[in-house]
């Protein structure tokens, strides 16, 4: 009976995003930056009958609630701890998970908390449990075809993709997702596609990525690849680089400003100084 309420509660909250929050939908994205939804020869995706294009829904950087707000604050305070202080973030999680099965969060969290610690088999281990339990769940799913992809198992992550390479294919009943379940969706597809030989669509991903945010991990994965000196030019001159290289020509001139007043005080010292002292009868 707790289930089936919860499970209302989360129905009718879950991906609300006011108006005003939503950001431009995925189609805006790439017609702003005249970057091709689908190329002539190749669609994106080429996959199953029921094709839909990615601007039939919503990215959104809001957050999109899915349960009632006691288990839904225990979320958000995991999905900080997990970052900041990883260890001491486990043994609550096992307790969550122990309290809250039917949560998929959970596996997700602690699954990260262990990888932040270095523990890669437990990582693992939460990774394959999570998937297990949630299969349906969208960080389940993507973890895990990232674990294959990791370790080239590109048949394993077929499997999981179900030839599904679109968020609206996976899930057509919602309209709106999360900036990052698109990013780590379209990072794993992305990469699926690169290493699977396939550098048109992978090249596809990169710009859909790049949209949403050039710095996160996924698109700097694939940047590497298909944009090798852009990478690398964009790794020597962060931001802050180019900060110190812009400051650089300022602290030159005040340099030589410096030493300019250094060697015209020893020129007064050393020469007309001590003429004028001369000339003057003053002492040295």
């Amino acid at each position: 009976m707790s289930n089936k309420r919860h499970a209302k509660h989360a129905k009718s909250k879950r991906h609300s995003v006011a108006p005003q929050q939503r950001i431009a939908p995925v189609v805006e994205l790439f017609d702003r930056g005249k970057f091709p939804i689908k190329h002539d020869a190749i669609p994106f995706p080429d996959t199953a009958s029921n094709f839909v294009t990615i601007d039939q829904y919503t990215i959104t950087n809001e957050p999109l609630p899915d349960w009632p707000k006691k288990i839904q604050n225990q979320v958000e305070a995991m999905h900080e701890q997990m970052r900041d202080d990883p260890a001491a973030a486990i043994p609550q999680l096992e307790r969550l998970i122990q309290k809250y099965p039917h949560v998929p969060q959970f596996y997700n969290f602690i699954a990260v908390a262990y990888e932040n610690l270095g523990e890669s088999k437990l990582s693992t281990f939460w990774i394959c449990e999570g998937y297990r339990c949630h299969p349906d769940y969208l960080f389940a799913r993507v973890n895990l075809i990232h674990h294959h992809l990791l370790h080239g198992n590109l048949g394993e992550a077929e499997k999981i993709f179900d030839g599904k390479f679109d968020l609206k294919q996976l899930y057509p009943q919602r309209d709106v997702f999360h900036l990052t379940e698109a990013v780590c969706f379209f990072g794993a597809v992305g990469k699926y596609f690169w290493l699977k030989g396939d550098q048109q669509r992978a090249k596809l991903c990169y710009g859909l990525l790049k949209k949403l945010g050039p710095k996160n991990c996924h698109a700097r994965w694939l940047q590497r690849r298909v944009q090798p000196v852009a990478y690398l030019f964009t790794s020597l001159f962060s931001w802050h680089t180019v900060k110190v290289i812009l400051q650089l020509p300022i602290y030159i001139i005040l340099t030589i400003i410096a030493l300019l007043l250094w060697f015209l005080e020893m020129v007064w010292l050393n020469t007309l100084g001590r003429w004028v002292r001369k000339s003057t009868g003053q002492k040295h």
